[in-house]
């Protein structure tokens, strides 16, 4: 039985739920500026942590990828769901920082055959504590729960599907004097066989930063608003914690060389003003996120806002694509507030 325990399920904190494993071949060496400005500030030279107050909702719908052969059984589904994000001035432990935390559900289901299903109420909820600009968006702390519907396809000959539920609790402190990190991790109740995670308690591990820029997993679409983004084109490395294997993880993020801008359209959009909009155009900078490996898979499709006067680089759009080529998951923007 072929699980789906992909990388992206390990590393991308969000996305964790919906995504496969993304491309890293053939991505070139850069140098580009990674940690650049505050956008998400009205200061954007803010190099400390800056008065912020900010939240942002996204409506996720399916978006159904049809093989060219329909005669074998195939995975898809119906799905949808709400995904809210904050991003406040907070402190941890006495030490001034930034709090970013994020709120995910999904209901519907996934469809093998019509007596071949499995309903969807999946739930992730993290939040995340990092310093500011001048201390390269540093992390202090993290935490995730997660609880998640999960397919698995038999590659055997006529095929079959089962489904599963994963689910657990991750926290991950971070010691920035001696350059490492504590990793305490506890399986839910509710996960199923072959997907129940090893419970771990105090797991040390050493020199996290050691390979260059290092941010926590739970901040990964949050850093590009951060970055030197233009239509000249950005590439970078940077790293991050695979906490399920104790493992320092290359990500490669990078600006679509051929396409760097675009516009997205958002229908009913609130603006931070708290007027409702019927139609809301964004000219959004195309970015992608994957691992730095050398296996081919998908990357994650990120849309930010080229305008920060109006928007502080917000992400407007993220598109994601399911297991077993099941479909994509598309998350828009539809209200976003500024308290500050």
């Amino acid at each position: 039985m072929k699980l789906l325990k992909s990388s992206l399920i390990i590393i991308l904190s969000l996305l964790t739920l919906f995504s496969t494993a993304c491309f890293g071949s053939g991505q070139p060496a850069t140098s580009s500026n990674l940690v650049f400005k505050s956008n998400w500030l009205k200061n954007i030279d803010e190099t400390g942590v800056g008065e912020v107050l900010e939240e942002c909702v996204y409506e996720i719908k399916f978006e159904p990828i049809v093989p060219e052969d329909t005669s074998d059984n195939y995975l898809t589904a119906d799905l949808s769901g709400t995904l809210t994000t904050r991003l406040e001035k907070s402190s941890y432990q006495g030490t001034t920082c930034y709090k970013f935390s994020t709120s995910l559900s999904m209901t519907g289901e996934y469809v093998y055959t019509a007596d071949n299903r499995a309903t969807v109420n999946d739930v992730e909820t993290t939040t995340v504590y990092f310093l500011g600009i001048a201390d390269n968006l540093t992390p202090l702390y993290s935490e995730k729960y997660l609880l998640s519907t999960v397919p698995s396809i038999a590659t055997s000959l006529g095929g079959s599907a089962s489904f599963g539920i994963m689910e657990y609790t991750l926290k991950t402190t971070y010691n920035r004097e001696e350059g490492s990190a504590i990793i305490d991790l506890t399986c839910g109740e509710k996960s199923t066989e072959g997907l129940q995670v090893p419970n771990k308690e105090g797991v040390k591990i050493e020199d996290y930063a050691k390979e260059g820029t290092f941010f926590d997993n739970e901040s990964l679409f949050f850093i590009p608003r951060a970055a030197e983004l233009g239509e000249n084109g950005f590439a970078s490395y940077f790293y991050t914690l695979s906490a399920l294997d104790n493992k320092i993880q290359k990500m490669y993020l990078s600006l679509d060389s051929t396409n760097p801008t675009s516009t997205v359209k958002v229908q009913n959009f609130k603006a931070h003003t708290g007027h409702e909009v019927a139609e809301k155009e964004f000219t959004v900078y195309n970015v992608k996120l994957s691992i730095a490996n050398t296996f081919a898979g998908s990357s994650i499709e990120l849309f930010y806002s080229t305008n920060q006067a109006t928007d502080r680089r917000a992400l407007v759009k993220m598109k994601t694509q399911l297991a077993f080529s099941a479909g994509n998951l598309v998350y828009t923007l539809k209200s976003i507030s500024f308290g500050n």
